[in-house]
């Protein structure tokens, strides 16, 4: 498949893009080490992908209202 068909296959069946799909998981990701590891929220950035810290904190705010430094202040154990 092209990368068109493919990503019209994949919103078809999943509702959603690639992009937003693996952005999402991406994000999960970084919330299940927020509340289980003690990994800086840079270390954390880079496992997930991101080239900067930045982006990964405006990318989190704005999928959850909140830092991830706060998120990981909320959910301690």
């Amino acid at each position: 498949y092209s990368y068109s068909q493919l990503s019209r296959i994949f919103k078809k069946h999943l509702n959603t893009s690639i992009m937003d799909y693996v952005n999402n998981a991406k994000l999960t990701y970084s919330k299940r080490l927020l509340r289980t590891t003690r990994l800086t929220t840079l270390a954390i950035s880079l496992e997930i992908g991101y080239n900067s810290l930045s982006t990964f904190n405006h990318t989190f705010k704005n999928a959850y209202g909140i830092t991830p430094s706060q998120y990981r202040k909320n959910h301690l154990g």
